[in-house]
């Protein structure tokens, strides 16, 4: 016991915070050689009128039907993008042809304000990267599942070393007669347990609090953001996600019933941009142990151990509770 409380002192007084600004911290693989990212902290936004890029404040937040607003000098914020749009992320003409058909420009070459406010921090994720999450890593089936938080319907994924807290439940597609109905490209992936066209979203149900132990355990949301066609019309707010990959016409889709890893989708519809970045568990900056005015302390909550430092409450992976 005497360790143990040792152990705990000393984590305390070493705990570290995530160097990656805007990034969650769970680590998910993405092929057969190992590689893991981790997502950024929410969808891609940007405000024309001050040519300013950000992540969204919360997992769940989306733009929804504002999105028909798009244009060079609107003052509010869109997180619907045509195909490859980084250079040009107001574009909304309706003609195919006015995109490109390879991904010369993707989105994480601009700075994200609160993601580092460097180029080149972030990127998209191809269609077989997103295959690798969804069907071929360890446990992927018992890692994925639809939800609802905070009022928002939208897809969960959980990280490899996904660890459950106590006071949380998760039910995963794996229990839910999820099948991989095709095997090809996209892998088409369907709930058969009720019926083939059941609303899982109700699956995982979460207030706001509730998802901030979810998050702080790995997990990542991706709200069902819609569409945007024929230039300003906004659809399936709050029912479908659409995720862009690195290949034309290819997006990550999931709606109540099912869900694809790469669907065909036309290059001029809006959809939504979720970035990642290399995930490196060694990245991080010690700057809690670098302030000796602060006392620290430790707490456990929801069977979780907590830093408390000043004002300020931490995970043991680093990141702070608002």
């Amino acid at each position: 016991m005497k360790k143990f409380f040792l152990f705990i002192a000393a984590l305390c007084c070493a705990v570290t915070i995530n160097a990656i600004e805007g990034a969650l911290h769970g680590g998910f693989t993405i092929n057969s050689h190992g590689d893991k990212i981790q997502f950024a902290k929410g969808n891609l936004q940007y405000q024309a009128s001050t040519d300013t890029w950000r992540f969204a404040e919360n997992q769940w937040d989306t733009v929804g039907v504002a999105n028909k607003n798009i244009s060079e000098s609107y003052d509010g914020w869109i997180d619907l993008f045509g195909f490859s749009t980084g250079n040009k992320p107001t574009e909304r003409s309706q003609y195919y042809d006015n995109y490109e058909t390879t991904f010369n420009h993707d989105w994480g070459a601009n700075a994200i304000s609160n993601g580092g406010n460097e180029p080149n921090h972030w990127r998209t994720m191809s269609p077989d990267e997103w295959a690798y999450i969804f069907h071929e890593r360890q446990n992927a089936k018992s890692r994925l599942g639809l939800g609802k938080v905070n009022g928002v319907n939208g897809l969960i994924l959980l990280p490899d070393d996904w660890e459950k807290p106590i006071s949380m439940e998760f039910a995963s597609c794996a229990v839910k007669g999820f099948e991989t109905q095709w095997n090809g490209n996209p892998k088409i992936c369907m709930y058969y347990d009720e019926s083939v066209y059941a609303d899982h979203y109700p699956d995982n149900v979460y207030t706001s609090e509730e998802w901030q132990v979810m998050e702080q355990a790995g997990a990542v949301f991706l709200p069902a953001a819609g569409l945007r066609y024929n230039g300003t019309s906004i659809q399936y707010v709050n029912s479908r996600g659409h995720y862009w990959t690195t290949t034309a016409g290819c997006v990550v889709e999931f709606q109540t019933s099912h869900m694809y890893s790469g669907d065909a989708f036309q290059l001029q519809f809006g959809a939504s941009v979720r970035l990642v970045q290399p995930y490196d568990e060694h990245q991080a900056i010690d700057q809690i142990g670098n302030d000796q005015s602060q006392i620290t302390n430790k707490a456990i909550r929801d069977g979780q151990i907590l830093i408390l430092r000043g004002s300020k409450t931490y995970t043991m992976t680093g990141q702070e509770l608002k």
